[in-house]
């Protein structure tokens, strides 16, 4: 029979059941004609089942040999509350159940909670009592960074299998972990947590992407840092120049144009070439004391002649504004850092921490290296999506909209004309906006004509950060001009 359940809202047990009481066992009675309660098939079955439950429930298999599978069982279904101790290492991590769990224990649903004993650097792996390892995924269903678990914190972990992800192999979704980076999915609606590569102007670095080249697509370079062709990287070829810094395609994803910095066919000076972009004060202040990451994506040409010498170096000076081609002078000037990546004839992106100095005002990026022998037809380094940001994880490049990219360009170079012309009279003027306020008022050059020669009288005055004049004493004020505030 099933015995019937009694209230656990009381405070202690009833008084034991005079006899004859339905739904349970009673003594005999004689005298009141009551007899002993026999159980039947019904109640061995509920009884076996009841037992059973809980056993087979926990994964285990009905042992006749074994007694102690009740509590076995009720130990197992437990151990989602058990927090364990972690005995792995950074990146890989293992811990003990008690009892251990069994290759068949770990199917979809079952957590573990584990303190965790070394903060992970990037993708890491959960074993529990040595068993298969299986990869550890955040709420993004993306594999782990690096920061996500933290030493001495409690990682929270249920195993998945989830179609599309990991090639439908098994994972551990991490669902908290105290103190750790959490990782989340793209944000779809207006109410959704935004993850850190959906942020928009991230990015202090200019035009890494390679897009905007107002002074040309190919610029000869000097022996001196010279700005030429691609817009905000200044280049160089110490000793004697014999090369070019040039946008060409990107035949890469995502990216239409990338920055060609080499030597010339057959040209045999091997002094350092290099391309440099320098951030003025009011980009770099937001960086000091932090520990940014550098990322790019870098290629060679089929005749590079570098070698192990191609590197990425982040320079820190303590002035104000200083000029990018003296940056070896800037106010206690000093590297950063420095990664010497191995470059190939296939894209790679690359990418690196940078630990910022806290008293840091002034940051440039430096990409160089120095060819050797003579130079073959391509001896070149190829580099697009140049990005800075300010944590210590690489992320999605940041493609802002192309008319952003170039009024920030505009900021430091912009390109334009203006014209007017009389019939008549001695003197003559005119006045014009530029499209971007100037980072400092900007050195205008005329650079050519519209409609005369008469242009060539040209007087550029009154400038500003945000306007000019141009006056003339002939019959024509104008002409085509240059505006330079470039540091």
């Amino acid at each position: 029979m099933q015995r019937v359940r009694r209230s656990t809202a009381a405070a202690s047990l009833p008084a034991a059941p005079t006899g004859g009481t339905p739904g349970y066992f009673a003594n005999p009675n004689p005298g009141g004609g009551v007899p002993a309660t026999v159980p039947g098939y019904e109640w061995f079955n509920s009884v076996q089942e009841e037992l059973a439950a809980p056993i087979e429930g926990s994964g285990m298999t009905l042992d006749g040999t074994k007694y102690n599978q009740l509590f076995l069982a009720i130990k197992r279904i437990f151990i989602k509350t058990q927090t364990l101790t972690d005995t792995g290492t950074a990146n890989t991590y293992t811990a003990a159940n008690t009892p251990a769990l069994t290759l068949a224990d770990i199917k979809p649903g079952l957590t573990q909670q584990v303190l965790i004993a070394n903060t992970n650097s990037g993708a890491s792996t959960y074993s529990p009592d040595g068993l298969r390892q299986d990869p550890i995924y955040g709420l993004g269903l993306q594999a782990l960074q690096g920061g996500e678990l933290v030493a001495g914190a409690t990682a929270i972990l249920m195993s998945a299998t989830i179609a599309g992800v990991n090639g439908g192999y098994p994972i551990y979704v991490l669902l908290e972990c105290m103190g750790g980076r959490q990782q989340i999915p793209s944000g779809t609606q207006s109410q959704h947590a935004m993850a850190i590569g959906q942020a928009r102007n991230r990015n202090p670095i200019i035009n890494g992407r390679m897009d905007i080249a107002q002074r040309g697509s190919s610029f000869a370079l000097q022996t001196l840092w010279k700005y030429g062709s691609l817009d905000r990287w200044a280049a160089i070829q110490a000793t004697t120049a014999q090369g070019v810094l040039a946008q060409a395609a990107a035949s890469l994803p995502n990216f239409s144009y990338c920055a060609k910095l080499g030597r010339n066919n057959g040209a045999t000076s091997t002094g350092f070439i290099g391309m440099l972009q320098a951030l003025e004060t009011l980009d770099s202040i937001p960086l000091q004391g932090k520990t940014c990451t550098l990322s790019f994506y870098g290629k060679a040409g089929a005749n590079y002649s570098g070698g192990a010498t191609f590197g990425a170096m982040v320079w820190a000076g303590q002035g104000t504004d200083q000029a990018a081609g003296n940056y070896a002078a800037w106010t206690n000037g000093a590297s950063a850092g420095v990664t010497n990546p191995t470059l190939t004839t296939a894209w790679q992106r690359f990418s690196y921490q940078v630990a910022i100095p806290a008293l840091t005002t002034q940051l440039a990026l430096i990409f160089s290296y120095t060819p050797q022998g003579a130079a073959g037809a391509d001896d070149n380094i190829y580099i697009t999506g140049v990005q800075l940001e300010p944590w210590p994880i690489a992320s999605d490049f940041d493609h802002r909209p192309i008319s952003l990219e170039l009024e920030m360009c505009q900021r430091y170079f912009e390109t334009g004309g203006l014209s007017l012309s009389v019939t008549t009279g001695t003197s003559n003027g005119i006045g014009g906006t530029f499209k971007a306020t100037k980072r400092a008022v900007p050195a205008m050059v005329r650079t050519g004509q519209f409609i005369s020669a008469n242009e060539t009288g040209s007087v550029f005055t009154g400038i500003t950060v945000n306007q000019y004049g141009i006056t003339n004493t002939t019959t024509a004020a104008g002409g085509i001009w240059t505006a330079d505030a470039e540091l």
